[in-house]
């Protein structure tokens, strides 16, 4: 009776390290994104200097998507035709592919 009163404490400690090195898992995986996501609301020169404070803009969306030297539309109406007449042929193919093993 006693091993089991003995082995609470141990199990409640397991349990915290677990959870602490899920979390720090999330952290070191998810950090980056965070990272990129924030940086793409800073200016250049913030980011150069290292600022830490937050204090978002949309320059860099407005100079990507507006700006009539950016390619970026045209460029990502490239890739969208490219993915839509990819998927359609693996759909096709598979399509074809699976019925001839029925």
């Amino acid at each position: 009776m006693t091993t089991h009163a003995n082995n609470a404490p141990r199990l409640r400690t397991d349990k915290m390290l677990l959870h602490g090195a899920m979390i720090l898992a999330v952290i070191i995986t998810l950090g980056p994104f965070v990272w990129i996501a924030l940086s793409a609301f800073k200016t250049q020169i913030v980011l150069l200097m290292g600022d830490i404070r937050f204090s978002p803009v949309s320059y860099n969306f407005d100079e990507v998507l507006f700006d009539r030297t950016s390619s970026y539309p045209q460029n990502f109406l490239n890739s969208l035709i490219v993915a839509g007449v990819s998927t359609a042929l693996v759909i096709v193919i598979s399509f074809l592919a699976g019925y001839s093993l029925l």
